[in-house]
C-alpha cells in the first residue's frame, strides 16, 4: 500500500489520495503510525476523534476506532485542491446502537453468530465532510 501511494503521487503529483477502511487498528497503533510515518503527506483526521473517545466499534467492552479515512495533506491546504476536508465523523445515531441488555451501547449488528438480529453492522460507518473548491470543468 505504501509503495502504491508513493508511486501514484510521483506519477500524479496533484493526486488527492484517500485510504479508507476497517484497519483493525486504532489511529495510534503501530501499523497506522507506520503508514503515516512512511508517507509524511498523509493526514489521519481520526487521531483527533480517538483522543476525544469517539469509537466505531465495541468488542468485549473495549471501544476502538478501527474505521478510518486517511487523506493526503493537500485536502487540508486552502485553495490548493478541488476537494477540501471540512470534518471527519463517525455515524452513530441511536437507531444503530443497542439500547439495552448485555450489549447496551454496542453497534446494533446484523448477525450474532448465525442468527440474524435485524441490525445493521458491528461497526459504525466513518465518513468525511468535503467541500468543493477551485472546481475546473
Amino acid at each position: 500500500l505504501i509503495k502504491k501511494i508513493i508511486l501514484a503521487q510521483k506519477e500524479l503529483p496533484k493526486a488527492q489520495v484517500i485510504v479508507m477502511g476497517d484497519f483493525n487498528d486504532d489511529p495510534e497503533s503501530l501499523s497506522i503510525k507506520t503508514l503515516s510515518d512512511s508517507i509524511p503527506v498523509l493526514h489521519n483526521p481520526y487521531k483527533r476523534l480517538a483522543k476525544m473517545g469517539v469509537h466505531s466499534l465495541v468488542y468485549r467492552d473495549a471501544r476502538n476506532l478501527f474505521d478510518q479515512i486517511i487523506l493526503s495533506g493537500d485536502f487540508l491546504e486552502e485553495g490548493n485542491t478541488a476537494l477540501r476536508l471540512e470534518s471527519a465523523k463517525i455515524f452513530n445515531p441511536p437507531e444503530l446502537t443497542l439500547p439495552d441488555g448485555r450489549f447496551k451501547g454496542y453497534p446494533f449488528r446484523s448477525y450474532s453468530f448465525t442468527n440474524y438480529t435485524g441490525g445493521f453492522s458491528d461497526h459504525y460507518p466513518a465518513y468525511l465532510i468535503l467541500s468543493v473548491t477551485n472546481f475546473e470543468q
